[in-house]
C-alpha cells in the first residue's frame, strides 16, 4: 500500500542502518519526503521478526496492541489540532528514504531501529496522523516482545543510535526527488524507562519535533509529535495514555 502526501506536512515518522530483510509495504510520509521500503538500508543478517501473532510469553499479547492505541480525537486534543487525518499505519518495522549524513537516519522516525530486527519481536501496531494545513504530525507505535527484559535493551539501542547524530547536526532526507532539511536537537533520558530525541524540521515553517521512546512491561512505545507547541509534553502525554491503556 502506498500513501502519498497531499501537501506539505509534518515530518514523517528514523531509521537505522539495519540488518535483515524485511517485507512490507511502501509508504510515503508527508513533509519529511519519507518513503517506507521493504528492506533496511544496510547489510542483511539472519535475524528477522517473526510473522504473525504467535503466543506471547510476556504480559501484553501482540493481538491486543491495536486496541491499545489512542483514538484520533484524543491525540488531536493532545496536540491541539482538530484537523488530523490518518496517513499511515504500522504492523512491522519500516525502513526507507536516504538520509545524509546516513547516521542521522536514526533520529526522526519510529519503528526504524536495528533493535526491531530481533527475533524476540512479537508484534507491532501503530498509526500516524497529520494536518495538511498546519503541518502538525502525531504518531504512536507499540511493539510487544517475548520477555519483559528486552524492551529496556531496545530503549538502550535506540538512544545509542540517536547519539550517532549529535546535537546541532544538520541532515537531509531524500525521497522521490524531494528533500527535507533537519537539525538534530538534544537527547535526554527522562527516566530509566523513557528517552527523548528532539529535532527541528527546517522546511517551510520550522516545526519542533519530539520523538519519545518508553519501555513498559514487555512493550516498547514510540510517540512522535511535530508542531508549534510543547512537543515533548505532547508526545509524553500520548505515551502515558498508551501506558494507561496497556495497563487496563
Amino acid at each position: 500500500m502506498t500513501m502519498r502526501p497531499r501537501g506539505a506536512r509534518a515530518a514523517g515518522v528514523v531509521a537505522v542502518v539495519c540488518a535483515a530483510a524485511v517485507t512490507g509495504c511502501t509508504t510515503t510520509i508527508p513533509g519529511a519526503a519519507h518513503t517506507l521500503r521493504t528492506s533496511p538500508p544496510s547489510t542483511p543478517s539472519t535475524a528477522a521478526p517473526p510473522a504473525g501473532d504467535g503466543p506471547s510469553s510476556g504480559f501484553i499479547t501482540p493481538t491486543s496492541l491495536g486496541s491499545k492505541l489512542l483514538k484520533r480525537d484524543a491525540v488531536a486534543e493532545t496536540v491541539g489540532d482538530a484537523g488530523l487525518k490518518p496517513i499511515q499505519t504500522y504492523d512491522k518495522p519500516d525502513f526507507s528514504s536516504v538520509m545524509q549524513p546516513p547516521q542521522c537516519d536514526y533520529r526522526a522516525f519510529p519503528a526504524r531501529s536495528t533493535a526491531y530486527m530481533s527475533s524476540l519481536l512479537e508484534g507491532m501496531a501503530g498509526e500516524a496522523n497529520s494536518d495538511d494545513a498546519t503541518g502538525v504530525l502525531a504518531a504512536q507505535v507499540v511493539s510487544s516482545w517475548t520477555t519483559v527484559d528486552h524492551p529496556k535493551m531496545v530503549l538502550s539501542t535506540i538512544t545509542g543510535e540517536w547519539r550517532m547524530c549529535p546535537e546541532g547536526q544538520a541532515f537531509t532526507s531524500f525521497s522521490n526527488g524531494d528533500t527535507t532539511p533537519w537539525v538534530s536537537g538534544p537527547i535526554t533520558t527522562a527516566s530509566e524507562d523513557r528517552a527523548v530525541s528532539l529535532m527541528t524540521r527546517q522546511e517551510g515553517a520550522a516545526k519542533s519535533c519530539a520523538h519519545v521512546v518508553t519501555a513498559y512491561l514487555n512493550t516498547v512505545i514510540e510517540t512522535l509529535v511535530c508542531g508549534p507547541g510543547d512537543t515533548v509534553a505532547q508526545a509524553s502525554v500520548i505515551a502515558d495514555g498508551l501506558v494507561a491503556n496497556l495497563r487496563a
